[in-house]
């Protein structure tokens, strides 16, 4: 009865709203009920950039005046330089039309945070298609010749009819944004300030040479990245120690944030990856392989995966943030203490416990170091 009566008010409350304030009630709980890698709701999820790219380009093929086709080209371009190459608003202002090197897809930075960004095959043959333009229209659009304010109130009316959250489309969280997408990825904080030109003030994981961040960096964007799998939960870690068990090895990781994880490998595959204490790894775990249990409870002996022989076991305290399942699969993303974020698909049938799992319910997770599936992310020469 009360469930009942809870329904009808929350309809009389939906019914008094209004269409601005459904759709902005109707962005934020999607939003917080998206799981990703890593949640941030000061950023723009790759569907909602994707959203406001259409709307720049749309525009631009609508244009019915030579004038007006210049000007919203220019500004797609503004925003595509913003959204793929994370460029700051100042580096925009000075870019030049041989700046961007459509042959090698890069763009070249000159002043205080100088630098080559990578571009995508994809991106660099859209920017080629307009820069280029047989007609001689392209070669007007560089350098961009707005202010800032101009862009600023085309990005607000983008954001407005795209229904995006208020303030997160700007030049800041655009740029904001792609650091936090190229994260999700698994490349690494160095690597991401290399490609935002952020300067480093010490706490990398591991002493690199720019110029191998810099191969990684062009690898990674340029042709597709080393460490693309089905694994759902990923992070990167330096190889703190390697402990030989007989044809095998055990690596262990410190992660960002202070999580310890620990790999078993065969030694074959250490060799072939070149792996030595200090160098720098991608680890990834399929949800399958994400053991839950209770909080506070003794953990039930582990089966499977070396579990027999002693191969160890990662153990952490987490906490239960979505949801979703069917009849026999439930699916849980839980948030770890580091602040990242890790699926576990369990089966009904043979984990009863996680049939009763509720949004902030406290759990134990576990993983096998045999079920650590690792990829260098130390670009060969």
């Amino acid at each position: 009865m009360k469930q009942t009566s809870d329904n009808a008010r929350l309809t009389a409350l939906w019914h008094d709203l209004s269409s601005e304030d459904r759709q902005w009630l109707r962005q934020k709980l999607l939003r917080h009920n998206a799981a990703g890698v890593w949640s941030d709701d000061g950023c723009l999820d790759a569907a909602e950039m994707r959203a406001a790219e259409t709307w720049f380009h749309d525009r631009a093929a609508a244009a019915l005046s030579g004038r007006e086709k210049t000007s919203r080209l220019r500004l797609w371009l503004v925003f595509m330089l913003l959204r793929h190459a994370g460029l700051r608003w100042v580096e925009v202002e000075q870019l030049r039309r041989e700046d961007v090197n459509l042959v090698s897809q890069c763009i070249r930075i000159t002043g205080a945070h100088a630098r080559d960004v990578p571009l995508s095959p994809m991106v660099a043959a859209q920017l080629g298609t307009v820069l280029d333009d047989p007609s001689g229209m392209g070669a007007s659009l560089l350098p961009v010749e707005y202010d800032a304010s101009h862009i600023r109130r085309n990005l607000q009316r983008c954001g407005q009819e795209c229904g995006l959250p208020r303030g997160l489309l700007t030049a800041r969280g655009l740029r904001r944004s792609r650091g936090l997408e190229l994260r999700r990825q698994g490349l690494p904080d160095l690597v991401v300030d290399a490609f935002l030109g952020r300067p480093r003030h010490g706490g990398d994981i591991i002493r690199h040479d720019p110029r191998n961040v810099a191969r990684l960096l062009r690898d990674s964007i340029q042709r597709g990245g080393l460490t693309r799998s089905s694994a759902r939960n990923v992070t990167h870690g330096r190889i703190e120690a390697l402990t030989p068990r007989g044809i095998l090895v055990c690596v262990s990781l410190s992660c960002p944030g202070e999580l310890r994880l620990d790999a078993v490998i065969t030694d074959a595959s250490r060799r072939r990856l070149g792996l030595e204490p200090g160098g720098l790894v991608c680890a990834g775990v399929k949800a399958p392989w994400v053991e839950l249990a209770p909080a506070g409870l003794p953990l039930p002996p582990a089966v499977g995966l070396g579990a027999s022989v002693g191969v160890p076991q990662n153990i952490f305290h987490a906490q239960v943030v979505d949801l979703r399942g069917d009849d026999d699969v439930v699916e849980a993303v839980v948030r770890l203490p580091h602040g990242g974020e890790w699926c576990a698909v369990r089966y009904r049938a043979e984990d009863p416990f996680c049939s009763d799992l509720r949004e902030g319910d406290a759990v134990q997770v576990r993983v096998s170091a045999s079920a650590v599936i690792l990829s260098s992310l130390d670009p060969v020469a």
